[in-house]
């Protein structure tokens, strides 16, 4: 009918998690909007990722901090595997710094190990150090 597709549509559809829609229109040669890749690294996607990386869309350099404060470390993995991490260590330090105590606990020790893993990238033993420690106090805190 018609219709005019544009990158708001594979906007909705980054943000629905269809993949395979995804894929149609960026094969129809939709640009994609520049949110997309923060969208679907705060809701873990991926393979969404995965796709918009390989096929040279825009991945934005605030995924790294997205997917660190939602706590899918796979999808890090893959963001600094294709070296998509500037300013990763400044972005990780500052978020952790102002937002420890909105983190879901249940995965601030796969993101520390994650840290401790990556530490020659990331972060310094003694930056880890604090992170670990503010942790174990939010947990003491927690069971009072």
């Amino acid at each position: 009918n018609k219709f005019k597709f544009d990158k708001y549509t594979i906007l909705n559809a980054v943000c629905s998690g269809n993949i395979e829609v995804v894929k149609w229109l960026h094969s129809l040669g939709i640009e994609c909007e520049e949110t997309a890749s923060l969208e679907a690294s705060r809701k873990g996607y991926y393979d969404m990722l995965k796709f918009m990386i390989e096929n040279g869309m825009y991945i934005d350099k605030w995924c790294t901090v997205e997917t660190i404060k939602n706590g899918y470390i796979e999808c890090l993995e893959l963001l600094l595997e294709k070296h998509y991490y500037p300013c990763v260590k400044y972005h990780i330090v500052t978020h952790l710094s102002m937002n420890i105590n909105k983190l879901k606990l249940d995965i601030y020790p796969l993101i520390l190990k994650f840290l401790v893993d990556n530490s020659e990238i990331l972060l310094t033993f003694s930056e880890l150090n604090k992170y670990v420690k503010d942790y174990l106090y939010l947990q003491f805190i927690k069971s009072i």
